[in-house]
C-alpha cells in the first residue's frame, strides 16, 4: 500500500472515530490538498477499494465502510 493510501485510510477511520461517519469523497480530497478535491477523492477511495480496504455502498453520500478484512489485518500489525 502506497504511503498516500495508508494516509487516506487513517483519515478516513479518524472521522469515523471523532464523528461517527466517514467523510465524504470531496472531504478526502480536500484534506490531502488536490486542486480538484471530489476527482481526488474519487481516486483515493478507488484505491482503497481495489486493496479491499474499504467498501462503498452506491447512492450514499458517506457510504464508506472499513471492511472487516483490513480490520484484521490492522489489528494483527499492532
Amino acid at each position: 500500500m502506497s504511503a498516500r493510501t495508508e494516509e487516506a485510510l487513517a483519515f478516513i477511520e479518524r472521522c469515523v472515530v471523532e464523528r461517527g461517519f466517514p467523510p465524504s469523497r470531496r472531504e478526502l480530497g480536500e484534506h490531502f490538498g488536490y486542486a480538484s478535491p471530489a476527482n481526488a477523492g474519487h481516486h483515493l477511495v478507488a484505491e482503497l477499494v481495489n486493496e479491499g480496504l474499504i467498501e462503498i455502498a452506491p447512492g450514499i453520500p458517506r457510504g464508506i465502510r472499513i471492511t472487516r478484512a483490513n480490520m484484521v489485518a490492522r489489528t494483527e500489525e499492532l
